[in-house]
């Protein structure tokens, strides 16, 4: 996407918070500049006017933690969300041991819903690369996969 400086800046607040989510825990912070690449790079997939930079990702986070989102900044690292979900080893660990249980496929499908639904820091490929092994829900795998 090109650097439209009028492009729409109120709705990166979310991405860039729903990219925190997604993206950054304690061992994997995210720095602003990547923030913007990736507010800037979704904009352009989901064809919305939006554009983003460092500063404006800055003054973003500076908000969120005023809201009372609990953001932690690493000097030369770049900041993660801090929050009581799950943090990426955590999240595989849990869908492995989903997997590997003995409970009915129905009860699997629901609570492997949950632990992604729940902000897990998995990237989509890793999230597939689970739903395409031993356990294979098709529904699933083409709700999250898109396939």
């Amino acid at each position: 996407m090109s650097n439209n400086r009028k492009g729409n800046k109120r709705l990166s607040i979310f991405l860039v918070l729903r990219s925190l989510e997604l993206m950054s825990d304690k061992e994997n912070p995210i720095k602003q500049q990547t923030l913007a690449n990736t507010i800037n790079e979704l904009g352009g997939i989901l064809n919305l006017n939006l554009w983003c930079d460092r500063k404006t990702v800055g003054r973003h986070l500076r908000t969120l933690s005023a809201a009372g989102y609990k953001i932690v900044s690493i000097k030369g690292k770049g900041c993660y969300l801090e929050s009581n979900k799950f943090t990426k080893q955590e999240n595989e660990m849990l869908i492995k041991l989903v997997e590997d249980s003995n409970l009915e496929n129905d009860l699997k499908l629901l609570l492997l819903e949950k632990i992604i639904a729940n902000g897990n820091t998995l990237n989509p490929e890793q999230i597939c690369k689970y739903l395409k092994s031993e356990f294979n829900i098709k529904r699933y795998h083409q709700i999250i996969c898109e396939e």
